[in-house]
Parts: C-alpha cells; structure tokens; sequence
C-alpha cells in the first residue's frame, strides 16, 4: 500500500508592516497552519516574523529560511 501524505501550501503576505494591517484571511491562515516557514537574513530575527508571530499557536512548527545578505 502506497500512502501519500497531502497538505496544503499557502502563502501569507505581510502588507505593509504594520500587524494591525494584516487581512483576516491571513490571521485565520495562520491560526489554522501546522507549519509556519519564512524567510530571515542569517543571525538576524525576521521583519515578517515579528510581523505575525503573535498570531502563531504555540504548538506550531515554526521553519526560519536563512539566507545570507551580501552587497552584491
């Protein structure tokens, strides 16, 4: 028996910044995800993340993406 695991993938934007700016839909998305990934600048805590991270459940899984930021 073959079993394959579905899930569903949906993308949060974080408006302009301010988090008493974010739509419903985004706050009920993220009170519903099981996972929670977003992009930070490596050793640095993330804009989006401080964003909606109140809004995060505390068994959640959260998935920091870490790139590094160059000049370039």
């Amino acid at each position: 028996m073959n079993a394959i695991a579905r899930g569903r993938l949906v993308g949060v934007g974080t408006g302009p910044g301010d988090p008493e700016l974010l739509t419903l839909k985004a706050v009920r998305a993220l009170a519903e995800a099981d996972v929670v990934a977003h992009f930070a600048k490596r050793g640095n805590n993330s804009n989006a993340r401080a964003i909606v991270g109140t809004h995060f459940r505390p068994d959640l899984i959260e998935l920091p993406l870490l790139y590094p930021v160059t000049p370039e």
